[in-house]
């Protein structure tokens, strides 16, 4: 009886161990497909990353390359006009009140 436990006890623990390796095969071969799986979506990302901000950085470019003069003209032709309206309203007369009973202030 004793050595029949004995055996068992041998056999099991054999079986435990074959289990063990065949659990880590298949964890270890399914980790690295997830593995790859991930390292591919991870570069396609990255590549796209990398085209949108040279895509930006080539459209800044050409925003700070374009040609703004006629804003610079519009921008000077407004100050001209202000300047204007302001000399006007600098002698510009507003009439005193003369305290009759009628002007605006009373």
């Amino acid at each position: 009886m004793r050595s029949d436990f004995t055996s068992y006890k041998a056999q099991t623990r054999e079986d435990f161990d074959q289990l063990r390796r065949e659990l880590m095969s298949y964890t270890d071969k399914e980790t690295e497909d997830v593995k790859i799986t991930l390292s591919k979506r991870l570069d396609a990302a990255v590549e796209q990353l990398k085209y949108e901000g040279e895509r930006i950085r080539a459209e800044f470019e050409q925003f700070k390359n374009k040609d703004f003069k006629d804003l610079e003209a519009r921008v000077t032709a407004l100050e001209k006009k202000f300047l204007n309206l302001q000399s006007a309203f600098a002698n510009l007369k507003i009439p005193e009140s003369t305290g009759n009973g009628g002007g605006v202030s009373q």
